[in-house]
């Protein structure tokens, strides 16, 4: 699980939601959502997941219903911004300034792993900054998937690739083998 680990024990709230790319969960703290989780099989599992983390866990009373509205109208192609407040007090420093300057990637743009590592002051670390992105807690809300390789190669993605292309395709880029090619 991608999930941030807190030093002291707090309650998580979740929420699992049916999308068009399939079920995701969604965890959150009084800080914002630290969690959104593509594999989860289960309200039990994820349950067990964030309580493996060391979170008291709650289901969601309304807390992290934002999240789950924005990805949806996301994924609907009616929200192009995220607004909702993350809590990502866990991530080292390294993969802190990763996710700052992916989360600045604008609907419609991708942007090199190369690219994000130079922005970022550590021009040789393009491997690094894939493998931060590997270990995105909150991909879509960060989005991760408008990150790749060098040439417009797709790279990897948490999700699957699959699930890279779509969220590639639903932001206007036509995806040639594994070449993402702008439409615009």
């Amino acid at each position: 699980m991608n999930a941030v680990r807190h030093r002291h024990q707090q309650i998580a709230r979740f929420s699992l939601i049916n999308t068009p790319v399939g079920r995701i969960g969604l965890a959150g703290t009084d800080q914002g959502i630290f969690n959104v989780n593509f594999t989860v099989t289960s309200q039990d599992r994820y349950v067990e997941l964030l309580e493996a983390d060391g979170f008291d866990v709650e289901p969601d009373d309304g807390s992290v219903l934002q999240a789950g509205e924005e990805i949806l109208a996301y994924l609907a192609g009616t929200v192009k911004r995220f607004t909702v407040k993350l809590d990502l007090r866990g991530v080292p420093t390294f993969s802190s300034a990763v996710l700052r300057a992916t989360r600045q990637i604008p609907f419609g743009a991708t942007c090199s792993y190369g690219s994000i590592a130079a922005g970022i002051g550590a021009p040789r670390s393009s491997r690094a900054v894939g493998n931060a992105l590997g270990r995105n807690p909150v991909p879509i809300l960060i989005p991760c998937h408008r990150v790749v390789a060098a040439g417009g190669k797709l790279g990897g993605f948490t999700g699957g690739l699959a699930m890279k292309r779509a969220l590639l395709s639903l932001e206007g880029h036509a995806i040639d083998g594994t070449v993402v090619r702008p439409t615009v």
